[in-house]
């Protein structure tokens, strides 16, 4: 058991440091904008969104045949490379190896999700300590998220100070990271090798990887397509993802013109709301740890009714109340995480262990390709015609999530009562 607390150590770790590295870019486009059109950037900045998504499907069908502790940890030290050679080479004139080297950290960071999912299920030895782990687990996204930003913001602070010449201070922004990330890796190799006897798995699990077979991954993608509740699962993570990043993403943008929020205030919001979702998912892990499984849509659906509420308040609202539109604008943060844990705890607790990375592969790619990706595209066009169109696009896409959880209430119902 001691064994076990030392791999799920590794794995919120591990997961929490992926994010110290995924979107550091965003934070150096202010220092590139005046060498690199505007377009190009946003390109480049895409790659690792669109690498994520596609990472996220390929080794969730991998990780069923692949030892996942190692591959965690692989994923995170090629994540670390990727940042280490951006920051020590003049790349300034070289958009295609910048998107390439970023195109490649995209990759990297597809590895954490899936794998990390398959440890937990595989050495989780009940399904309360499975929902604890998967509750820390979440919250590390929130962690690192928010201190993705102060760390790159310390790392150009750093190379300033060091007044190296060969080196622009902004690229402290991805070696920094990259250096705490691999101290971090390095922790989470030694409690991994500490547990190296299997780490308290029973006999029929210790063996963690299964012979390759195309015809099985075949068989596990059409079997997880036919589970209505997973597809279920699926379209609820999409919306809370599009939901989640159209809000997010967009925020410096609506804040500075529809809320009249100077650039600087904004960037902390943003870090805000991000470190609020601990908040959220902390409040949703204690209430789905009080009520049964078969309840746990409708806490879904407060949740999503709570986000509807608060959206609605923070586009057609001008409270001229930089406080209140602040506090409404963390509460959107803090809500839209109930979603996505409850996404994750319902595929780990009820797939077999044998379609959970299948299943964590669709959810990523469908949340980060379809649901992220689009959002960036989707919101950017409604908002050429108009700030309207784009508000009830989403107000709209709240409205199916709630629909889509009160289906998947009935079913469990349904199938308790059989």
């Amino acid at each position: 058991m001691k064994k076990n607390k030392l791999i799920f150590a590794a794995v919120i770790i591990a997961y929490t440091a992926y994010y110290f590295l995924r979107k550091n870019f965003s934070v150096a486009i202010p220092y590139l904008q005046d060498q690199i059109s505007q377009d190009k950037l946003g390109l480049i900045m895409s790659a690792v969104s669109l690498a994520y998504g596609f990472s996220n499907l390929l080794m969730g069908f991998l990780t069923d045949y692949i030892n996942p502790k190692k591959f965690l940890v692989f994923g995170l030290l090629i994540s670390v490379l990727a940042n280490l050679v951006f920051g020590f080479s003049p790349l300034e004139d070289y958009e295609i190896t910048m998107f390439i080297l970023m195109f490649i950290n995209g990759l990297a960071q597809g590895i954490g999700y899936p794998t990390s999912s398959k440890i937990i299920t595989n050495y989780a030895q009940t399904n309360k300590q499975q929902n604890t782990v998967i509750t820390l687990w979440s919250m590390g996204q929130n962690i690192g998220g928010g201190l993705m930003s102060p760390l790159a913001t310390l790392g150009t602070l750093l190379i300033s100070l060091l007044n190296i010449s060969i080196i622009s201070s902004y690229k402290g922004i991805f070696i920094f990271p990259a250096i705490i990330c691999l101290i971090l890796t390095c922790i989470c190799l030694m409690f991994i090798y500490i547990s190296r006897d299997k780490g308290g798995l029973s006999k029929e699990l210790s063996n963690e990887t299964q012979k390759f077979s195309m015809k099985q991954v075949r068989q596990n993608m059409f079997d997880l397509m036919k589970d209505n509740i997973f597809i279920l699962l699926l379209f609820i993570n999409i919306i809370a993802y599009f939901i989640r990043y159209a809000i997010l993403d967009w925020s410096p943008t609506i804040l500075h013109h529809n809320k009249h929020m100077n650039s600087n205030y904004a960037s902390i919001l943003y870090m805000l709301y991000e470190w609020s979702g601990i908040i959220g998912t902390f409040i949703f892990s204690i209430l789905i740890k009080k009520y049964k499984s078969q309840w746990h849509p409708l806490i879904t659906v407060i949740f999503i009714v709570l986000i509807l509420i608060s959206t609605s308040l923070y586009f057609y609202t001008n409270f001229d109340n930089k406080l209140l539109d602040s506090l409404i604008f963390i509460l959107i943060g803090m809500l839209i995480y109930g979603p996505l844990l409850y996404v994750n705890v319902e595929t780990m607790n009820t797939l077999l262990s044998q379609y959970i990375g299948a299943a964590i592969g669709i959810l990523g790619f469908g949340g980060n390709v379809i649901g992220a990706f689009s959002a960036n595209a989707a919101v950017g066009y409604l908002m050429s015609f108009s700030f309207h169109y784009m508000c009830l696009f989403i107000l709209l896409l709240e409205v199916i999530g709630i629909l889509l959880c009160f289906i998947l209430f009935r079913k469990k119902q349904s199938s308790y009562s059989t």
